[in-house]
């Protein structure tokens, strides 16, 4: 994990966010401070400041009309539930046992489909020993694969969920294209004016990094036209890692 180089107590920017900034002040020997509405913050560096505009590369899927829209707009329903039902069930679970949850986004009929789960892990563990127990549900027009786990660390989520989602496409280029285009095109819009006036990096936390690496990306943004004003575009891993997946020829050396 990246050392925690600047964390301002008072500071706007998300958690992500402020990751992907001491990762890349860790990796430029650097220091950052927060920006505002745009850029998201400044990088200074050794005799120049660049401005940073930091966003995050989620999966596209097509929803029910069609339309392209973020992976999490509808895996969140299912995440959401895991969480009530970890909050509601906590103290219920025994200690090192966590109950996974498999379950197919986007969700249908999310209130009660909570409800039903809630009440049929309760079942599961009055009827005694729950570990091992393995379950393949249908609630409300839901698919559910639900397995109950022992010997997890202390501290872990009591009830934890896996989704994969049914609209979501194989073809790994695909989505990091989608994803790289439509980032860069929304950025750079809101770049424009800054980027008049000082350099701009892109800093993408990848969210997708388990099927889409650096070279994935730069694939991608071979087919990609779009104008940009970026001296840099990085790609930031889960575990702090800085790639620079773009790098125009105007930047100094």
């Amino acid at each position: 994990m990246v050392e925690q180089l600047t964390k301002p107590e008072d500071c706007l920017l998300r958690s992500d966010e402020q990751f992907v900034m001491n990762a890349l002040a860790s990796a430029m020997s650097a220091t950052w401070r927060e920006g505002g509405a745009s850029p998201d913050a400044y990088l200074d560096l050794a005799g120049r400041t660049v401005a940073v505009e930091v966003s995050r590369l989620t999966q596209h899927v097509r929803n029910e009309d069609g339309e392209s829209v973020p992976r999490l707009s509808e895996d969140v329903g299912a995440f959401r539930i895991a969480d009530d039902l970890n909050l509601a069930l906590r103290d219920e679970i025994p200690d090192r046992v966590g109950v996974l949850l498999i379950m197919h986004a986007p969700i249908q009929n999310v209130r009660k489909t909570k409800q039903d789960l809630l009440n049929r892990i309760r079942q599961i563990f009055r009827t005694g020993d729950a570990v091992g127990s393995s379950l393949q549900l249908e609630i409300r027009g839901n698919n559910v694969q639900l397995s109950v786990h022992g010997g997890l660390d202390e501290d872990r989520k009591k009830v934890f969920a896996a989704v994969p989602n049914r609209h979501s496409s194989a073809d790994i280029g695909r989505n990091a294209w989608e994803m790289l285009e439509e980032r860069i095109r929304t950025k750079a819009q809101k770049c424009a004016a800054i980027a008049a006036t000082m350099p701009v990096w892109l800093a993408l936390f990848n969210d997708y990094e388990v099927l889409a690496d650096a070279e994935t990306y730069r694939c991608a943004l071979r087919s990609i036209d779009v104008a940009h004003p970026f001296e840099q575009i990085l790609l930031i891993g889960g575990g702090g890692s800085v790639t620079t997946i773009w790098l125009t020829d105007k930047t100094p050396n």
